[in-house]
């Protein structure tokens, strides 16, 4: 006795789920298309662009060493990757011995 699953009681594979790249360029296109249905100055843009970069007031790094501290250390959000390494060359002992900044697996995409 075999049964016939409608379509609708199928699951679906795994693929399916999955962002594909026509997927994405869809969704970029989708959103470029929607942002361009305004059209606006480049001043306009410059102030909006100007607005959101206001609206961060810092940036939080947290460094993580061998034994097992923490530094976490804020930024002003235009100040370089610079800066955190001259921070780490003060807190460190051994200034002689090379180290490396790796960037952590979280990471997420601001606007």
């Amino acid at each position: 006795m075999t049964s016939k699953l409608s379509k609708a009681d199928q699951e679906e594979d795994d693929d399916f789920y999955e962002l594909q790249p026509s997927d994405y360029y869809k969704l970029i296109s989708n959103r470029l298309a929607e942002q361009s249905k305004v059209l606006k100055t480049r001043k306009i843009r410059e102030a909006e662009l100007a607005a959101q970069r206001a609206r961060l007031t810092k940036a939080v790094a947290r460094v993580r060493f061998p034994d097992g501290y923490i530094l976490e250390a804020e930024f002003h959000p235009s100040e370089t990757v610079h800066s955190l390494v001259d921070l780490l060359m003060k807190v460190i002992a051994r200034k002689d011995l090379p180290f490396y900044l790796c960037k952590s697996h979280f990471s997420f995409q601001m606007m």
